[in-house]
């Protein structure tokens, strides 16, 4: 959880993290941003959406914290959330995960948020998929936006392990990305 509480406390100093709405956190993995979330903004309502046991997972853990409303999406009805307001959306290393087409339906997504919508993004600037497709994060539909923050992640460059060595490198740069899609 300390790369959630870093990003979250860069998203309140860049003055992008909103009070009320909603957010939206697409692959959250263990519910951990979502809980984060719950504990410092109680008034944001949290939209998670994940494949189908992982976002049971996010939802057990999220739901076990009082907290503000969650709603849980699945991966496979995520097009329903096109045109719902969003003021923050949220991934953290799972778009890397994704082949193009499905990055580019999260990106339509969150692009659709009527009144506009933050959008921050952490992912490795390039990963081999098993089909041999390259998800690469200059790649992604980017599209017309205004860019806040664009460097390499200072705080999602290694992880952590249970052996020895306990803290190692990604097998690939992992940059961030903080922009803000226009109303449209």
């Amino acid at each position: 959880m300390i790369r959630q509480c870093l990003t979250l406390a860069l998203l309140d100093a860049c003055d992008t993290l909103p009070d009320h709405g909603a957010a939206l956190i697409i692959g959250d993995g263990y519910g951990s941003m979502a809980l984060l979330l719950r504990r410092v903004r109680p008034n944001l309502k949290v939209v998670l959406v994940n494949l189908r046991r992982p976002l049971a997972a996010d939802l057990a853990a999220v739901e076990s914290v009082p907290g503000s409303p969650v709603e849980g999406v699945t991966a496979d009805d995520a097009d329903s959330l096109k045109g719902r307001q969003f003021d923050l959306a949220i991934n953290i290393a799972s778009m890397q995960e994704m082949d193009p087409p499905e990055i580019a339906r999260y990106f339509d997504i969150v692009r659709s948020s009527p009144l506009g919508a933050w959008f921050y993004c952490c992912n490795r600037e390039s990963k081999t998929l098993p089909d041999g497709t390259v998800a690469s994060f200059d790649a992604y539909p980017w599209g017309d936006q205004t860019v806040l923050v664009d460097e390499l992640c200072p705080w999602h460059q290694d992880f952590y392990a249970f052996r020895p060595p306990f803290y190692r490198p990604f097998d690939g740069p992992i940059r961030h990305r903080l922009v803000r899609f226009p109303k449209h």
